[in-house]
C-alpha cells in the first residue's frame, strides 16, 4: 500500500524560471517537513526524475517510489534526517 504523501510539490515548470532547479525546490521543502514525513513531487522530464532521485539517495532520504502517469512521473521520498 502506498503511503500518502504530507505534501505536494510541482517542479514541472522549475527551469522556466530563473535560477530554480528543481533539486532546489525539493530541499527547501524538505527543509520544512519533519523525519518521516513523505513528499510528492511531480516532474515531466526524466532528466528531473533521475537528478532528484539520485539528490535523494545522496542526501539519505529514501525513494519510497516512482509512478508514471503519461507525460509526468510523480516521486514519492520520505525525508530521513536533517537536509544540508
Amino acid at each position: 500500500m502506498e503511503t500518502p504523501p504530507n505534501k505536494t510539490l510541482d517542479v514541472t515548470d522549475s527551469e522556466q524560471e530563473c535560477g530554480d532547479s528543481a533539486v532546489a525546490r525539493v530541499r527547501s521543502t524538505l527543509k520544512s517537513m519533519r523525519e518521516g514525513e513523505v513528499l510528492e513531487v511531480k516532474v515531466d522530464n526524466r532528466e528531473h526524475e533521475f537528478v532528484i532521485s539520485a539528490w535523494s539517495n545522496k542526501a539519505n532520504h529514501k525513494v519510497l517510489n516512482i509512478r508514471h502517469q503519461g507525460r509526468h512521473a510523480m516521486i514519492h521520498l520520505e525525508k530521513l534526517g536533517n537536509v544540508v
